[in-house]
C-alpha cells in the first residue's frame, strides 16, 4: 500500500522547518513545448513500464489523441519555479491540524478491529488507556510530529523499485529534468536539473500535477497522489 496510513503509525508524517533555496532565477520562463514521462516499477511482482509524450499542438496539449488540460501544464511550470523545499513541511504535505485529528480517529477505529495482521495497529488497539492517550496526544501534536517527519523519508524497503524521469522541453530550446526513485510518499524528494544546476525538492505539487497528466494505469501514478 502506498498511502500515508500505511507507514509506521507512531512515526507517521509531519513537519520539519522549511529551509528554501530560491530557484526562480533558473526556471525557464518560456512556454512548455513537450513533456516526456518515463515511469517504471520493478520488484516482487510483474514489472511495469510507461512512456508518455505530451506535445503542444494548436494552442493546447495532447497525449496522443487525449487532450491534456493546459492549466495542468502551467501548474507544472509554476511548481518548478517555486522555491526548492529541501525538507518536507506540514503545509506542503497538506497535513493540517484537522487532518491529524481525522487520521488519528481513523487509525483508532482500525486498531480496534485489527486481528493482528497489522502488528502496529494491533498494539494500538490492545494497548492500555494511557498508551492510547499518549498516541492521540502525540499524533495530533504538530510540534511532536515535526520531529518524526524526516524519518518517513529516510526509510526504505526491499522488492520495491520505482523510477520516474520527466524531461520538459521549452519553446526557447531549454529543458528541465525531474527524476525520482523514492519509495516515500509522493515519491519525494524530486531531483530537479535546471541548466547546470541540480537540486532536490520535497514539493509534493510536482507529484500531484504529474499524476493528473498520466493515465489511470500508468506505472507509479498512484504513488504521487494524496490519500
Amino acid at each position: 500500500m502506498h498511502n500515508l496510513n500505511s507507514m509506521p503509525r507512531i512515526t507517521l508524517l509531519i513537519l520539519a522547518v522549511a529551509l528554501v533555496v530560491p530557484v526562480s532565477a533558473y526556471a525557464a520562463d518560456a512556454a512548455i513545448r513537450q513533456i516526456e514521462i518515463k515511469s517504471s516499477w520493478g520488484g516482487l511482482g510483474t514489472p511495469h513500464n510507461t512512456e508518455l509524450v505530451i506535445r503542444s499542438e494548436n494552442g493546447g496539449y495532447r497525449l496522443g489523441s487525449t487532450r491534456i488540460d493546459s492549466a495542468s501544464v502551467e501548474l507544472l511550470r509554476a511548481s518548478i519555479s517555486q522555491p526548492m523545499q529541501i525538507k518536507p513541511t506540514l503545509e506542503n504535505l497538506g497535513l493540517t491540524g484537522e487532518w491529524l485529528e481525522n487520521a488519528a480517529e481513523k487509525l483508532e477505529r482500525e486498531a480496534e478491529q485489527n486481528d493482528g495482521s497489522d502488528s502496529t495497529l494491533y498494539k494500538l488497539g490492545h494497548g492500555s488507556a494511557d498508551q492510547k492517550r499518549i498516541f492521540r496526544q502525540s499524533y495530533t501534536d504538530p510540534s511532536f510530529m515535526a520531529k518524526v517527519l524526516p524519518e518517513l523519508f529516510r526509510c526504505c524497503h526491499t522488492d520495491d523499485y520505482p523510477n520516474v524521469e520527466v524531461t520538459i522541453h521549452y519553446a526557447d530550446g531549454s529543458r528541465t529534468i525531474l527524476s525520482s526513485h523514492s519509495q516515500s510518499e509522493f515519491m519525494l524528494p524530486w531531483k530537479v536539473e535546471l541548466g547546470n544546476t541540480t537540486v532536490e525538492t520535497f514539493n509534493k505539487n510536482l507529484s500531484i500535477v504529474l499524476a493528473t497528466m498520466m493515465p489511470q494505469n500508468a506505472a507509479n501514478r498512484e504513488r504521487k497522489l494524496p490519500v
